[in-house]
């Protein structure tokens, strides 16, 4: 009879026990389930918020396609050799330049959806450049002010942040003369199509 009572016991023991593990398991599954939602949550809300360094890259790239359209519609006032010479140079150097953009809004945390469409909204002052490039390139005097600023504007890029950033780029890699050699022959390949551009622009014909 006493070993019976001691039978039951340790049954009803490792039901409660059973029991027990189930509760502690199901809790801790729903606590897991609870942490994952609340990172897929923060993650989300990340991404739908644009940073203050995101605004800086949005900013600048839409002031630096604004000066590009001035310098194409001025560059169009002239004849149409020159508005194309112009905007065969402008894109040369705007395809790496928005790659790069867009690559800086993905290091922010924006998603690649509201990526691309915040540089096409970028773009678009592209636009509004050139129409008020063409209106106002018919003076001579404006015209001049227009392409100062704008070479002005692509001197700045090309040695107050190009330069430097690539400087502390070298520091960190290990085959840094095959880098070197790579950036010369591309630097290279843009001085002569823009000298080409320069010495037939009077050729191209459309």
């Amino acid at each position: 009879m006493g070993i019976f009572k001691m039978d039951l016991l340790i049954s009803k023991t490792h039901a409660v026990n059973g029991n027990l593990v189930s509760t502690v398991s199901s809790t801790s599954l729903a606590s897991q389930m609870s942490v994952a939602s609340t990172k897929a949550l923060v993650e989300k809300e990340n991404k739908s918020i644009i940073t203050p360094l995101a605004l800086m890259i949005t900013a600048g790239d839409a002031i630096h396609n604004f000066a590009d359209g001035l310098a194409v519609g001025a560059a169009f006032s002239i004849d149409v050799n020159s508005g194309i010479s112009t905007s065969i140079a402008i894109l040369c150097h705007e395809i790496p330049h928005e790659f790069g953009d867009f690559a800086a809004l993905l290091s922010t945390g924006m998603s690649y959806k509201k990526a691309i469409v915040i540089t096409l909204l970028a773009q678009t002052t592209a636009f509004v450049g050139l129409y008020i490039g063409i209106a106002i390139g018919q003076q001579a005097n404006a015209r001049q002010w227009i392409f100062a600023v704008t070479s002005g504007i692509f001197l700045y890029v090309s040695l107050a942040e190009l330069l430097p950033e690539l400087v502390n780029y070298y520091k960190h890699l290990k085959n840094r003369c095959a880098v070197l050699i790579c950036e010369n022959l591309g630097i290279l390949l843009g001085t002569t199509i823009l000298l080409l551009i320069a010495i037939f622009e009077e050729h191209i014909r459309v």
